[in-house]
């Protein structure tokens, strides 16, 4: 994974142009948007001039960024923290990669996202790149993936922020160089939250959903004998409240990775072993007429464990790059579930290999295959057992037509196996029973975009036009019940294309402006539900920035629109469209940093979910903060 990570860098610098995001853009003049990829960078800067209070809504401001049931994580239960990019439906599983200095942020049970796992004071930027990327991360990025890159500077830093609904955070970071390079960072936060239920729908069960945790980093960096090493791990362990009495959850992670690299025949070789250890813990319940009485109906435990070991080899040559590596994979589940208990065994091994040519002057062209083995066992089910060879090519080309501007055309093939959420656990959601199934396929996706970027001094825009087959769809079916609303999980057929457009300009040296949109349709494609929109797929979105500096102040205000969508298959239960926007004011000094900012400024009503109960996204709230480094 370090290895995909690497190339996809090489391709980013491809280009000379000033706007393009490789890993080395730390400047805070840097610009958004890639021209030799599909990516948005938000820099540090960026992400402190944004309103939002957690990491999942600042990434709001990406082009057709959407989350689940679009509930934050600041609140919302962590199987419900997936995402959308580029129409492809979401669910707890997203169908995008989260990386944290490359480690995965995805849950290797669920597919769901811990965003606290990374301190806000540590990370130093946040790299977005939509579409299928399966030829250099394997099963997890079907979509894109998201990068989140630590601070590495040596320097130290505290924020300590309070604001409504009796939300508190501490955050710090610091780093030291020498011979040993030393980074670490941690932050505690809890917050009351706010009750999901709709006022007129509440009832004497109905309680705040709120959160606390703590989450901590580390990363360390050596070089001995011609041999670069780096370690590091991470801890994260919070409890949620969820909106009732009885509705509770708890996880607890921790992780490890030891890597070394260094160079040999003219090349660069690298090796990582990853590990990860986690307790998740959910209850569920069942809320009776006038949601006056609530009883227990479920209570699951859940210990997962996942082991990765990666090699590669590369080599960066004036004309020629290229790249071939190796890795494998075991994903380790016991579910709790009740009286009884499933042990489930996922394992994933591939090798691939890519390559970037400079052709000719202006034009770059790259591609990749990508080739892995899935095998998906449980030992309570000894008779059911899946296994499959994936094979994801991917092609693209990028030609400076002129010089401010870069055509860009890539095709894909991408896969997502099944989680072991989604094969063995079963869970409610208000009236909604969800089952699994565990004779799941995996997910194919076949597709394509075509690109143009224009990169002018002081203002850069990008224009995509884009399309996906997704062959094994995997959503929830409703199916025929006498007792409440049942879905069961299952494959199908869908089909999503449209067009983004983003702009980021800066009109004067203390004024700087950004704009997204996003338009596309995402469809069922076969049985009775052919021509069904896509659950939890809006088919709008724009979002709109602008910030303002003065000496030492500065101040911003952003506002996003997401239009309808439904939250089941059938298209019976629909999310009304939303606006919501955010300000920011804040004052530097030559050690400390005061703002004050304020999310859903206007108190709009934004619907998160139909179960078939309404429920909201969070209210207006707001914080103030002190930064000293």
């Amino acid at each position: 994974m370090v290895a995909a990570a690497l190339l996809a860098s090489l391709l980013r610098l491809a280009d000379p142009a000033r706007i393009a995001e490789s890993v080395t853009v730390t400047a805070p003049e840097a610009r958004r948007i890639a021209v030799t990829a599909t990516a948005t960078v938000l820099t540090r800067d960026a992400l402190a001039a944004s309103p939002s209070f957690t990491l999942d809504q600042k990434l709001g401001a990406t082009p057709g960024f959407s989350l689940f049931r679009r509930s934050s994580s600041r609140t919302a239960n962590p199987t419900t923290q997936g995402m959308t990019l580029r129409g492809l439906s979401a669910s707890g599983a997203s169908r995008t990669l989260v990386m944290a200095d490359d480690v995965p942020l995805n849950d290797p049970f669920g597919g769901w996202v811990y965003w606290n796992r990374m301190p806000a004071a540590a990370i130093d930027r946040v790299e977005v790149s939509r579409g299928g990327s399966s030829d250099l991360f394997g099963s997890d990025a079907m979509g894109g993936t998201i990068r989140v890159l630590s601070r590495r500077d040596p320097a130290g830093e505290v924020w300590i922020e309070g604001g409504s609904h009796e939300t508190a955070r501490v955050s710090a970071y610091g780093g030291l160089a020498g011979p040993v390079g030393v980074s670490a960072g941690a932050e505690g936060s809890t917050t009351e939250g706010y009750v999901p239920v709709e006022p007129a729908s509440r009832g004497a069960v109905d309680a705040p959903a709120g959160s606390k945790y703590w989450s901590g980093v580390t990363n360390l960096r050596a070089a001995a004998g011609g041999i670069r090493f780096d370690a590091g791990g991470s801890l994260l362990s919070e409890d949620r409240t969820n909106g009732t009495r009885l509705q509770t959850n708890a996880t607890r992670i921790g992780t490890g990775y030891l890597g070394a690299g260094g160079d040999a025949g003219g090349g660069f070789w690298r090796v990582r072993a990853h590990v990860s250890d986690q307790d998740y813990d959910q209850t569920f319940s069942a809320v009776g007429a006038g949601r006056a009485t609530e009883r227990l109906t479920n209570v699951q435990h859940v210990d997962s464990r996942s082991r990765r070991v990666d090699a590669s080899w590369s080599q960066a040559g004036p004309r020629v790059s290229f790249l071939v590596d190796g890795a494998f994979r075991q994903i380790a589940a016991d579910l709790l579930d009740q009286n009884s208990l499933t042990r489930a065994r996922q394992r994933f091994a591939g090798l691939g290999g890519q390559l970037v040519w400079h052709a000719a002057p202006g034009v770059t062209i790259s591609g990749g295959v990508h080739g892995e083995l899935w095998t998906s066992s449980s030992e309570t089910n000894p008779g059911v057992e899946s296994r499959e060879l994936f094979l994801a090519p991917r092609a693209s080309v990028s030609w400076r037509v002129t010089g401010d501007a870069t055509f860009r055309a890539t095709a894909f093939d991408a896969y997502r196996a099944p989680t072991i959420n989604e094969l063995y656990r079963s869970f409610r959601v208000g009236d909604v029973v969800t089952q699994p199934d565990p004779l799941l396929n995996p997910e194919d996706a076949r597709g394509g975009e075509a690109a143009l970027t224009f990169a002018r001094p002081r203002w850069t825009a990008r224009a995509v036009l884009f399309a996906t087959w997704l062959d094994g769809a995997i959503y929830s079916r409703t199916v025929p019940s006498l007792t409440g609303i049942v879905r069961v999980r299952s494959n199908g057929e869908a089909r999503a294309a449209g067009g983004e457009v983003e702009v980021d300009a800066r009109l004067h040296d203390r004024v700087a402006v950004w704009a997204s949109f996003t338009a596309g349709a995402s469809r069922l494609t076969g049985g009775q539900l052919d021509g069904n929109r896509l659950p939890q797929v809006p088919r709008a979105q724009a979002a709109a920035g602008i910030r303002l500096t003065n000496g030492r102040w500065l101040a911003s205000f952003d506002a996003r629109y997401v239009a309808s969508q439904f939250d089941d298959d059938r298209n019976v239960f629909e999310l009304e469209a939303a606006t919501v926007a955010g300000a920011l004011v804040s004052a530097r000094f030559a050690r400390a940093h005061l703002f004050a900012s304020v999310e859903n400024l206007f108190d709009a009503d934004v619907d998160a979910g139909r179960t078939p109960l309404r429920t909201l996204a969070q209210p207006r709230m707001w914080q103030v903060g002190l930064r000293l480094r």
